[in-house]
């Protein structure tokens, strides 16, 4: 980790040998060049702080998202979820760590089981009302490697919960396989992923 160093003027006269520590003109030359080197240090952390994925505003997000490939998406909060993601999506190496990590930032807490080398699923502890499904099985389809099975399943708790795409009627799945399992509200919805 990188410290923020505020005083190299106060560090680089400290480090003075003894012969020159009281030559005021001496030590005001020092202090002029090693000015420079904080006044750049002062401009890279600027710079690095304008664009934390943490405090950026939208049009510092919409600039990272850019850069991570990620459009702008939902509220200002779920963008800098989003923005995260990709960044872990682009850096992933399909491992399940990964993919748990992707997924708790999207659904919150989650259950991972692995079935072997080919199959995994994961499974939201918690309420997903709100989430975009087609948006966290598409990013989830991109960290995950290429014929792994990845199943994201969870529990329905409200008739309008987002995950469901035809509240009250019969299964129905969308063209990626994602389909609720039972009639109704209640019961369990599954992603398939290929």
């Amino acid at each position: 980790m990188i410290t923020r160093i505020t005083n190299h003027v106060q560090q680089g006269l400290a480090r003075l040998i003894s012969r020159y520590q009281n030559k005021p003109r001496f030590a005001a030359w020092c202090a002029s060049h090693i000015q420079q080197s904080q006044s750049f240090e002062n401009a890279c952390w600027q710079l690095a702080d304008a664009l934390d994925v943490d405090t950026a505003d939208m049009a510092r997000l919409t600039l990272l998202g850019k850069i991570v490939g990620q459009p702008p998406r939902g509220s200002l909060e779920q963008f800098r979820s989003y923005v995260k993601v990709r960044i872990l999506v682009n850096k992933s190496k399909a491992k399940p760590q990964n993919l748990i990590k992707i997924a708790t930032i999207l659904l919150g807490p989650v259950t991972f089981t692995a079935w072997g080398r080919a199959a995994i699923t994961i499974e939201a502890d918690n309420d997903v009302t709100g989430k975009d499904p087609d948006y966290v099985v598409a990013l989830l389809r991109l960290a995950k490697g290429a014929g792994i099975k990845l199943d994201l399943t969870y529990t329905a708790t409200a008739a309008d919960d987002a995950f469901s795409f035809a509240p009250g009627t019969a299964s129905i799945a969308d063209g990626r396989g994602f389909a609720s399992s039972t009639v109704g509200t209640d019961g369990g919805y599954l992603a398939s992923v290929r």
